[in-house]
């Protein structure tokens, strides 16, 4: 996944808003307040995050009840995408990383 898709997916931390400001806020309070703790320390340090997360692709949703935005939801990894995107807002993202992406299977 290139850093431009990251803005592609939507996060419940910050109820879906597409510009992140809720997610780069918190990223952003990680790594300038908390560089100690492993995974602020890790990321700020190789630019990426050392477990993928997990995206749902609900492009095309296919339960309808589901209370959940059309697109690549994220669905595991809040802090890890929070600091993804603080990073991506400083340009400190690396240029290649990967996602657990989820697609529901119609039968």
């Amino acid at each position: 996944m290139a850093p431009s898709h990251l803005l592609d997916v939507r996060s419940e931390w910050d109820g879906y808003d597409p510009l992140h400001a809720g997610c780069v806020a918190k990223g952003r309070d990680l790594i300038v307040n908390m560089p100690g703790l492993y995974l602020p320390a890790s990321m700020a340090a190789s630019g990426t995050w050392p477990i993928r997360p997990i995206v749902l692709d609900n492009r095309s949703p296919i339960d309808e009840t589901a209370d959940l935005p059309q697109g690549l939801v994220l669905i595991e990894g809040h802090l890890r995408f929070n600091i993804a995107a603080y990073l991506l807002s400083v340009g400190r993202f690396a240029q290649r990383h990967s996602v657990w992406l989820m697609r529901a299977i119609e039968k």
